[in-house]
């Protein structure tokens, strides 16, 4: 062979390693600075391998197949027992609002049921809160719940599929004295058990 020839050969040898290498390699669908889905590559209803790997400011309790422990403060029967006044902009009407005053919210590990539907094999992420991440994300200050501590837990249901009207049920927020609150159209609410 000539010196053209077994050059091409080695380079073309070269790329379809690199070829081979590079498709075995699973890519990530977001872009960066984009927030990244953290169990996007395990099993949906399988959290054991992630409880491994959460930062200590994350609670994990008897839910969704974890290990047995003490059951989350959150579970219960729940009644909306008042609409808690805050700056936010909210899509209900003072009437629609009230209108959810004595409603009951049931949370357990296998649903969550409202009067306005029921979100099944919910899968719980609690978060624990500043007052400052907290009014990045909601607008409302500690102040506004009477918190008078330094965080808060907020537990998010991450397979909501907008099962509720207004958003019910699909996020709590749990102070330390366990009282709990729900967000339901952009309206804040006390729940009392």
């Amino acid at each position: 062979m000539n010196k053209l020839t077994s050059s091409l050969l080695l380079l073309i040898g070269i790329m379809m390693i690199f070829t081979a290498a590079c498709g075995s390699i699973k890519q990530n669908d977001s872009s960066p600075g984009s927030p990244v889905n953290a169990q996007q590559n395990f099993p949906e209803n399988n959290t054991n391998e992630t409880n491994d790997v959460l930062p200590p400011s994350e609670n994990v309790h008897s839910i969704n197949g974890s290990p047995a422990s003490i059951e989350p403060p959150y579970f219960g029967v729940w009644v909306i027992d008042r609409v808690v006044p805050t700056s936010n902009v909210t899509a209900l009407t003072t009437e629609k609002a009230n209108s959810y005053i004595g409603k009951k919210i049931i949370v357990n590990e296998k649903q969550i049921v409202t009067n306005k539907g029921t979100i099944e094999n919910p899968i719980y992420k609690e978060n624990i809160l500043t007052d400052d991440d907290f009014y990045m994300n909601c607008r409302i200050h500690f102040s506004s719940l009477e918190v008078t501590d330094n965080t808060i837990t907020e537990i998010d249901v991450s397979n909501y599929q907008n099962e509720t009207e207004d958003g019910i049920g699909s996020n709590l927020i749990l102070t330390n004295d366990d009282r709990l609150y729900t967000i339901i159209g952009g309206a804040l609410f006390r729940l009392s058990k």
